[in-house]
């Protein structure tokens, strides 16, 4: 009976389909992994809202004037609850509280309001931040 060793110098042969083979795994499996870390996220975030000062106007006697834009960066609609606040450095000179309602994912929307200050409004400086609102507000405009 002949010996049926494989010597070192004979190479292992794979079948002709299992080299394309292996290149389809891996690309199925590098497709699956990159699908699920690019995937866009979809859950709510009502965190993600950019409010800016877009004028802040001190010329009315006990009164600041103040245009804001609110952004909604979320992927579903929000109402905003805006404290409007001045102040001279670290002093506050007025606050008032405003609201942006319905806005919808990645709108932006200009809001005008009045705050109430009293003292010395040289050099004053309007500030904005908005938190999310959620509640039952007024009626939707056709």
């Amino acid at each position: 009976m002949p010996d049926q060793r494989i010597s070192d110098s004979e190479p292992v042969r794979l079948p002709r389909w299992a080299g394309p083979l292996a290149v389809e795994g891996l690309v199925l499996v590098l497709a699956t992994v990159l699908g699920v870390l690019l995937w866009p996220d979809s859950t709510p975030h009502p965190d993600r809202v950019t409010t800016l000062v877009q004028a802040c106007d001190l010329s009315a006697f006990g009164a600041a004037q103040v245009d804001f834009t609110i952004r909604n960066d979320d992927v579903v609609e929000h109402n905003y609850e805006v404290l409007l606040r001045v102040s001279h450095g670290t002093t506050p000179l007025g606050t008032n509280l405003s609201y942006g309602n319905f806005v919808k994912p990645a709108q932006t929307i200009t809001v005008h309001a009045l705050v109430p200050v009293t003292g010395d409004t040289a050099d004053a400086v309007c500030a904005a931040k908005a938190t999310v609102h959620d509640t039952e507000v007024g009626h939707r405009h056709s």
